[in-house]
């Protein structure tokens, strides 16, 4: 099962239906939206989203968790695949936009980074939504990927 812990919502209706139309062609995806906070400052901000999204995260002992981050590490398409098929389930999480704590990136399994640019949040995350069905294409040995 693919899980998706995100801090903020998708506002924009052709974000909504990308994304949505990504998650229809798979099975067992969970999206959960963290309400992102309105502290003006920053350290206190992602102090209050941190444990929010700590407290989403199931203890399973067949999960790992992959924290979207711009720091992280980059990755084909293919390595994409490969990484979410070494676990029965995989946790996504992605941040506000003061990125994550320093304790939440050291509890996740993996940092991971779309691109060196910068994009809009809800963006990102029709990224992601795209990037998991592309992996799935990979894994399945379907004609999407080419």
């Amino acid at each position: 099962m693919i899980k998706i812990i995100a801090v903020g919502r998708l506002k924009e209706p052709h974000y909504q239906q990308a994304e949505a139309e990504y998650y229809k062609r798979l099975r067992k995806i969970e999206v959960l939206e963290i309400k992102e906070s309105s502290d003006k400052n920053p350290e206190v901000a992602i102090k209050k989203e941190a444990r929010e999204i700590q407290s989403k995260i199931s203890a399973s002992s067949d999960q790992q968790i992959i924290a979207l981050e711009a720091s992280g590490k980059q990755v084909s398409s293919e390595e994409f695949a490969k990484l979410i098929a070494k676990k029965q389930d995989t946790t996504f999480l992605i941040g506000g936009p003061y990125g994550h704590t320093q304790d939440t990136l050291k509890k996740a399994d993996y940092v991971l980074s779309l691109s060196q640019m910068t994009f809009p949040h809800q963006l990102a995350r029709v990224i992601l939504a795209e990037q998991i069905y592309r992996a799935h294409t990979i894994q399945a040995g379907k004609e999407y990927h080419k």
